[in-house]
């Protein structure tokens, strides 16, 4: 079984978040009474921001950038997609129908009548962006 790494933006004393530099804790998420920690790949347990933190996809974008629920990419055709995780309605060509899935997809965020899609090979369509924490303006339509 492969356990799940996440990523959250850890919490220094006495600073909000929006006076953090845009760097990110990667490890292993635990949830206690009181917050959200992360333990690094090294063994470090560090507190983050709960609303920060994303799971990562196991999918890379173009430039071999990890790919992370929360993040913000653009399709080759120059869509604004967010990364989402849960349950999901998408279009099944071979039976010609909506079906119900579970997992990581993709939200047009320039389009919200699009249809939901899983991500797919995002090797081969999508470039990284930012994240809804440190760019929520990639969040506003075009």
């Amino acid at each position: 079984m492969i356990e799940s790494i996440y990523k959250g933006k850890r919490i220094y004393r006495g600073k909000s978040m929006d006076e953090l530099c845009p760097c990110w804790e990667v490890g292993f998420v635990s949830q206690e009474t009181d917050a959200a920690y992360i333990t690094t790949l090294d063994g470090k347990k560090v507190m983050v921001f709960p609303e920060t933190v994303g799971a990562h996809t196991w999918r890379l974008d173009m430039y071999d950038e990890d790919l992370f629920e929360g993040d913000i990419i653009e399709a080759a055709t120059g869509d604004k997609l967010l990364i989402c995780f849960g349950e999901y309605m998408s279009y099944c060509f071979h039976d010609e129908q909506e079906c119900r899935s579970m997992g990581f997809y993709a939200k047009n965020i320039d389009d919200p009548d699009c249809s939901l899609m899983p991500l797919g090979e995002t090797e081969q369509y999508a470039t990284l962006l930012g994240n809804i924490t440190f760019n929520p303006e990639l969040l506003e339509k075009e």
